[in-house]
């Protein structure tokens, strides 16, 4: 059975790009039950972001598939104001640190 979970955990890091989150129904889609998840944070080979949400252990998130998996969870959330000008290049003031504007079409919390 040891051997069995070694090969899904081996399958699925190798199908998982670094930085990205990945929600539970992702992981079932790999053949990765909820049990067995829980038994791969517990013993370190996964780190649970929030509930349903996990990523690579010691991985620092990336921005885009980040603000993916939130496009996904709450509708009508999207980058803009300054933030999306300066996506696009177009900026009306320097700032010394960039700020993220994400609006949506409701309010919800979003996650730490």
């Amino acid at each position: 059975m040891a051997t069995t979970k070694r090969n899904k955990l081996n399958s699925l890091y190798a199908h998982w790009a670094p930085g990205t989150p990945l929600t539970s129904g992702e992981l079932v889609a790999q053949g990765i039950s909820a049990d067995l998840a829980v038994h791969y944070v517990r013993s370190g080979w996964l780190t649970r972001l929030m509930r349903g949400v996990y990523c690579r252990p010691n991985d620092t998130l990336a921005l885009y598939p980040s603000l993916i998996l939130l496009q996904r969870k709450f509708d009508g959330l999207h980058v803009g104001g300054k933030s999306a000008l300066d996506w696009y290049g177009v900026r009306h003031y320097v700032s010394q640190k960039p700020v993220l504007h994400l609006y949506g079409w409701v309010a919800a919390r979003l996650p730490g």
